[in-house]
């Protein structure tokens, strides 16, 4: 659990807690499984991130692709940190509208 997750977590009631924790527990992905999709240039669709992945998957015909591949090789846990990041907060505002806390 990075910094993002702890200050959402802060601001929730125990029940919005629960909710957060088995939403992301679905929605978080692995930097191992980014890392090994990577090789085979699939770790974009992993990340939820077609556009570019299509943008790499074409540039492969050109051989730049590749490149690109190759450096986001050293980039999957990066990747990977960063769409969790954002899934955590997606996650975390759906959950405090779902269950709105009875202060």
């Amino acid at each position: 659990m990075d910094t993002t997750e702890l200050t959402l977590l802060r601001s929730m009631t125990t029940e919005q807690r629960q909710m957060y924790s088995m939403e992301m527990d679905k929605a978080r992905k692995s930097a191992s499984t980014t890392l090994l999709l990577n090789f085979l240039g699939l770790h974009r669709f992993y990340l939820e991130d077609v556009v570019t992945g299509l943008l790499q998957w074409s540039l492969c015909l050109f051989f730049v692709g590749w490149f690109w591949i190759l450096f986001d090789l050293f980039r999957s846990k990066d990747l990977t940190a960063k769409f969790n990041n954002k899934k955590a907060v997606e996650v975390a505002t759906t959950v405090k509208m779902l269950y709105p806390s009875n202060l």
